[in-house]
């Protein structure tokens, strides 16, 4: 503080000094600097970290097909951190964030198959639909004998992982035991770009019939009267008769997994882009991957 003297008044006025002004200052720049740093850690102590995931993968069919589609996404998830278990007929081998389970022993392989007989068996929508309703309920029966498995989903499921995923299946929906009566998040992967008989189970709804066409139809896409109807029938009498076949099943022959509550799958990563396949419907738990398990185009080698 210092003292002067005005000359117009004749009065001595009080100021303060230079370094007494810049001290405020330097003070106020102070408290200033704490108060942004108690606010930033006392909001920090509201952001929540994120985590990685622990998930259990099922690999529900011994189609290499049907795994290369799976082992892309499994991929995905353990390149971005997550932790994945999964149970497989096709073993690759363990990797950091990775670990597998071998069940090749358990199922029948499905592979070097004659692409002849193949042709014969679906070259009509009729034939192939209880030869899949009895394949996916054999994969129910060699899974539900894993004990491994069982004690997982029996006693490990809430406390050892975050989430399950699976492939649900083409028409019988016996597979979706594997998430059932749990709280977890349930993830299927479609393998098949086309609509399955189990959309009721994996949307909550189906497609319409007379729009989008349904698993082995001739047409892409259903563009006439007659291929409308037609499409539209054949997905009422093959629905109708796979239920029926299924529910006699059930009764005749129950099995423990029949006894289980559906869950609905909060994703489904499906084997569809919009670039390849036709414009429909897509519901809005469903992600589309696909061309997830392409590899990147190579050379072609001059010897060939």
């Amino acid at each position: 503080m210092s003292m002067e003297v005005d000359p117009q008044k004749g009065i001595i006025v009080a100021k303060k000094s230079l370094a007494t002004t810049d001290l405020y200052k330097v003070n106020m720049s102070h408290k200033s600097v704490v108060s942004i740093l108690i606010f930033t850690l006392f909001s920090c102590t509201f952001i929540q970290p994120g985590n990685t995931a622990r998930i259990l993968a099922v690999e529900t069919f011994a189609g290499k097909s049907h795994w290369n589609f799976m082992r892309a996404v499994l991929r995905a998830l353990t390149d971005n951190g997550h932790n994945v278990t999964v149970f497989t007929p096709f073993v690759d081998g363990n990797r950091v964030n990775y670990t597998e389970i071998d069940m090749s022993s358990m199922f029948k392989m499905k592979l070097a198959m004659n692409i002849v007989k193949m042709r014969e068996l679906f070259s009509d929508q009729f034939t192939p639909a209880s030869f899949m309703l009895k394949l996916g309920r054999h994969s129910c029966d060699v899974l539900s004998k894993n004990d491994q498995l069982n004690d997982i989903l029996a006693n490990k499921l809430e406390t050892d992982f975050d989430a399950i995923i699976f492939e649900p299946g083409i028409i019988s929906g016996c597979l979706t035991y594997l998430g059932a009566n749990s709280t977890l998040p349930v993830i299927h992967t479609s393998p098949v770009p086309v609509n399955t008989y189990t959309e009721r189970i994996t949307y909550g709804d189906v497609h319409n019939p007379a729009t989008v066409s349904t698993m082995l139809f001739k047409s892409a896409i259903p563009r006439t009267f007659v291929q409308r109807l037609t499409n539209t029938l054949v997905f009422l009498y093959i629905s109708t008769i796979t239920r029926f076949q299924e529910f006699l099943l059930q009764v005749i022959e129950s099995k423990p997994y029949d006894l289980s509550t559906v869950t609905p799958p909060s994703l489904v990563f499906t084997n569809t882009h919009f670039i390849s396949d036709k414009a429909r419907p897509t519901p809005s738990n469903v992600v589309n991957v696909g061309g997830i398990h392409l590899k990147p185009p190579k050379k072609i080698p001059q010897c060939v």
